[in-house]
C-alpha cells in the first residue's frame, strides 16, 4: 500500500540537497525562505531516509534487501539559491526553482531545470534533458534523447549517441558530438564553436558585426552560408570562411556531418 510522509526543516543558509533514487521521481519546487518541506509517496514510505546535517539535506531509500529498488515520488519545497545533487537508476527529475548549481546522474530519466546560476552537470543513458537557463559551464551527455538549453553563459560541453541538440543562446565555447541527431545553435557568441554528428543537419546563428573563421564539411549535404551574398548555397564538402564588416570578436566555426546540411544564419 502506498503511503505518505511528510518532513519540515529549518535551514539558515542556501540548502545543499542530495537526493537518491533507485525508481520514481524527484520534483524540486520553490517553498518558504528557511524551510525546507520533504514529502515521500511510495510503498513503506516511513522507512524512506530524510537526513538534516546543518543546511545540508540528504534523502534516500533505507538500505536493505529489496528496499533500494522501491519506488518513490519525492517533492521537496527548497528556498532559491541552492545546490541539487540527484542520483538514480531509473528516476525523472523536474526542478521548478532557481538553483545555484546542478548535478545529475541518471541510469534513465528525463531532466527538466530552470535557472541555474553557475556550473550544471547532467547524465543520463536514456532521457531528454531540457535546461531553461544555465549561467555558468554546462557538461551533458545523454546516450539516447533530445537536448534542449535555452541559454548557456560559460563553456558547453554536449555528447549524444542519439537526439537532437538545441542552444537557443550560447556566449561561450560550445562542443558537441552526437552520432545522429540535428544541431541547432540560435545565436553564438562564443569563441570556439565545434559541432560534430555523423547523420543530421548543422544550423548556427549568428549575431552582426563578428569576424568568422569557418571549417564546414559535409559529404551528402549542401552548405548555405546567408552572410555570403555571391555564393549562398554551396556543393557538399565545401569549406567557407566569411567576415562581416566590424570585428567584435573572432568566432572559430568547425561544423562537420557525414550526412546532412550546414546553415550559416543571422541571430
Amino acid at each position: 500500500m502506498s503511503q505518505q510522509r511528510t518532513e519540515t526543516f529549518q535551514v539558515a543558509a542556501a540548502v545543499q540537497l542530495e537526493i537518491n533514487l533507485a525508481s520514481g521521481t524527484a520534483m524540486v519546487l520553490s517553498g518558504e525562505e528557511g524551510a525546507v518541506t520533504v514529502e515521500v509517496r511510495g510503498r513503506d514510505a516511513e522507512s524512506f531516509r530524510i537526513e538534516q546535517s546543518g543546511d545540508r539535506i540528504v534523502l534516500r531509500p533505507r538500505e536493505g534487501f529489496g528496499q533500494g529498488w522501491r519506488s518513490y515520488d519525492v517533492t521537496v519545497h527548497v528556498p532559491q539559491g541552492g545546490e541539487l545533487e540527484v542520483r538514480g537508476a531509473s528516476a525523472d527529475v523536474n526542478v521548478e526553482v532557481a538553483l545555484a548549481r546542478l548535478r545529475v546522474n541518471l541510469a534513465s530519466g528525463n531532466v527538466r531545470a530552470r535557472d541555474v546560476a553557475t556550473d550544471a552537470l547532467v547524465r543520463t543513458a536514456s532521457g531528454d534533458v531540457h535546461l531553461e537557463a544555465v549561467g555558468g559551464r554546462l557538461d551533458l551527455t545523454t546516450a539516447s534523447g533530445d537536448v534542449e538549453v535555452g541559454s548557456v553563459g560559460g563553456a558547453a560541453s554536449v555528447r549524444a549517441a542519439s537526439g537532437d541538440l538545441r542552444v537557443g543562446t550560447a556566449n561561450d565555447d560550445l562542443v558537441s558530438n552526437s552520432a545522429s541527431g540535428d544541431v541547432s545553435v540560435g545565436t553564438f557568441g562564443g569563441a570556439l564553436l565545434r559541432c560534430n554528428t555523423a547523420t543530421g543537419n548543422v544550423r548556427v546563428g549568428l549575431p552582426p558585426g563578428r569576424t568568422v573563421d569557418i571549417e564546414a564539411s559535409t559529404l551528402s549535404g549542401t552548405f548555405r552560408n546567408d552572410f555570403d551574398r555571391d555564393t549562398a548555397e554551396g556543393s557538399p564538402g565545401t569549406p567557407a570562411v566569411t567576415q562581416d564588416v566590424a570585428d567584435n570578436g573572432k568566432a572559430r566555426l568547425r561544423l562537420r556531418t557525414v550526412s546532412g546540411d550546414i546553415w550559416l544564419q543571422r541571430a
